[in-house]
């Protein structure tokens, strides 16, 4: 039962501590770097990559989205984003 209801728990738990404002900020930083890559190479690109990696795993460690299709998501790839989070 905990790996089914676990990620919501774990979600609104940190939905509840992040402020609007926290996440507004947070989901112009991803616009910023994700509009940004095209003109950028090598290190400098990996780098932007790297931080809108760590900012996708924050958005959907809280269980908001960012950058996504219509697709469905296997069960357990909110605990992966999870797990990724906690160790980023």
């Amino acid at each position: 039962m905990v790996f089914f209801i676990g990620p919501s728990v774990i979600h609104a738990g940190y939905r509840a501590t992040t402020s609007a404002a926290t996440i507004q900020s947070q989901r112009a930083e991803y616009r910023r770097l994700d509009e940004g890559e095209s003109g950028l190479s090598g290190a400098d690109k990996a780098a932007s990559q790297n931080a809108r990696s760590k900012l996708f795993l924050w958005f959907h460690a809280r269980g908001l989205d960012i950058d996504e299709g219509d697709e469905e998501h296997p069960l357990w790839q909110s605990w992966t984003e999870l797990f990724g989070y906690w160790r980023s």
